[in-house]
């Protein structure tokens, strides 16, 4: 077999692993009809932001990074997906999102519920907004019309108040929480109040 004529089929050969590769690595990049990450949510590992984290994508198909409640004594990070979620280690947070490429990250909660140390590990090249308030309701009713959805405000308040009746139990595998404190009050919560999400 001619030499250039080998080197051109393993270089085709080549190629086509590293897509084929890339595509398993980056499983984000074929959710459907919504593939490209227009808004990545992150949040701390609490009942009622991870809630809301969970409406949005069920909404809009988008992922989001859940962060460990800081009580916890393993620390551990997960990308989730609308049907399966992986975890992430620390030092490449920012790898991860960098890769992933949304056009603007939107983080539940102040620096309680997101540390603002994973704020600063962004490189800043992505518009970010922090929402903050005092109660979750009101948020998820701006959220509404800032992510343009139709549903997430309705949605919360009725999910909310089941959530503290009956349990939640999120889609995607959160950190395993430790024991917290006693159920929050349904609107006006802090972290000392909220009790981490129920794993899967």
């Amino acid at each position: 077999m001619d030499i250039s004529r080998f080197v051109k089929i393993a270089a085709v050969t080549l190629f086509t692993l590293v897509c084929v590769s890339a595509v398993e690595a980056s499983p984000w990049r074929s959710l459907g009809p919504k593939r490209e990450i227009h808004t990545l949510i992150i949040t701390g590992n609490y009942k009622s932001p991870r809630l809301l984290a969970d409406l949005i994508q069920d909404e809009s198909r988008q992922p989001y990074i859940l962060l460990p409640d800081p009580r916890d004594e393993v620390q551990k990070i997960f990308f989730c997906l609308p049907k399966k979620s992986m975890e992430v280690q620390e030092k490449y947070f920012n790898d991860l999102i960098r890769t992933a490429g949304p056009k603007r990250i939107v983080i539940l909660g102040d620096e309680r519920y997101v540390p603002v140390r994973f704020e600063k590990m962004l490189d800043g090249k992505i518009p970010v907004v922090r929402i903050t308030g005092e109660s979750w309701g009101r948020i998820a009713e701006e959220l509404t019309f800032m992510l343009n959805l139709n549903h997430l405000g309705r949605n919360f308040r009725k999910l909310q108040n089941k959530m503290y009746e009956e349990g939640y139990r999120p889609v995607s595998r959160p950190a395993e929480p430790k024991q917290g404190n006693p159920e929050a009050q349904q609107n006006n919560v802090t972290p000392a109040q909220e009790v981490p999400a129920e794993a899967k």
